[in-house]
């Protein structure tokens, strides 16, 4: 089951990369069109890619931001269960003889 689903995560990031790269050429191929103005399917096309670019990239942001957010507190939970030590008086090595 863990093989699959490893599989599956690098299909989908491939499949992302891949749609990453398709979508770039596409802007790049295009953008030097002969338009026919304000009909023209080309232009629609490129203006969907580019919308397409930066939503993944707004969203792959904000998933980044807060996967950093996370690992700062995580990192603040480590450290204060670290600094956490139990003194007590034998530990000490205090003697409570009279």
């Amino acid at each position: 089951m863990k093989k699959y689903t490893r599989f599956v995560a690098v299909l989908l990031c491939a499949m992302m990369v891949m749609s990453f790269m398709l979508s770039a050429a596409f802007i790049i191929t295009y953008a030097d069109h002969n338009c026919i103005g304000h009909d023209c399917e080309i232009c629609h096309d490129i203006q969907r890619c580019q919308q397409a670019l930066k939503k993944t990239s707004l969203d792959a942001a904000v998933w980044v931001g807060l996967a950093v957010i996370e690992l700062f507190y995580v990192l603040l939970i480590i450290d204060s269960c670290d600094n956490q030590t139990d003194d007590t008086l034998v530990s000490m090595k205090i003697k409570l003889s009279c």
